[in-house]
């Protein structure tokens, strides 16, 4: 039979229509040729979540993975699909949140695809403890001047600066070294506050 290609199975090869001559005898042996499925790619190693802290740039969303057989590619999604075009580029991300990285292996001409996965990454907002820290020791601070005209003046820059803290520690996108910076400067203006208003104090007994 002459083989399909396109069918899987095995085909009986008999050879015939050689000639040799009157001194010769030809005799056939029949083969056998085994047409099988192509086998999926082997994914050698998956790809693995970064652990990633929000910095302003872009970053890389998973480490490589590998495959033999074929090609691995990337594309970011939802929990449930990717939802944009796959590429052998790694997927990046900026802001903070949650990211979904789907993979799959794109067989070669002599494997199969296999099929695509997904794995959630997490880019974290920069660590705000200690402005969240600074902040508390502020307000208790403030509360204890607030309500003394004599010190109307501290209260409200001290005021200003708890604010625009408080906004820094909700803005899960601010760089680490925007909450550092901001820590800094609201523990200065509480040290501020406090020169100012024991100033106020020693000029009054005199």
């Amino acid at each position: 039979a002459t083989p399909d290609n396109t069918v899987t199975g095995t085909y009986d090869i008999v050879a015939s229509g050689a000639s040799a001559g009157d001194n010769y005898n030809i005799s056939y042996t029949k083969g056998a040729l085994t047409i099988s499925e192509k086998q999926p790619a082997t994914v050698t190693k998956v790809p693995t979540a970064k652990t990633l802290t929000y910095n302003g740039s872009a970053q890389e969303l998973v480490t490589a993975g590998t495959a033999t057989g074929g090609t691995m590619q990337y594309a970011l999604g939802t929990a449930t699909a990717a939802t944009q075009p796959y590429t052998t580029s790694i997927t990046t991300a900026t802001n903070a949140g949650t990211y979904y990285v789907w993979y799959k292996v794109v067989g070669d001409a002599n494997h199969n695809d296999v099929a695509e996965k997904s794995v959630a990454v997490k880019i974290a907002p920069a660590d705000k403890t200690e402005l969240n820290t600074a902040i508390k020791a502020c307000e208790d601070y403030y509360n204890t001047i607030k309500d003394n005209a004599n010190y109307a003046k501290e209260a409200k820059a001290l005021a200003d600066e708890i604010e625009a803290a408080k906004k820094l520690s909700v803005n899960d996108n601010a760089k680490p070294s925007d909450v550092s910076e901001g820590t800094t400067k609201l523990n200065n203006s509480k040290k501020a506050a406090e020169e100012a208003v024991n100033g106020i104090i020693v000029a009054k007994k005199k």
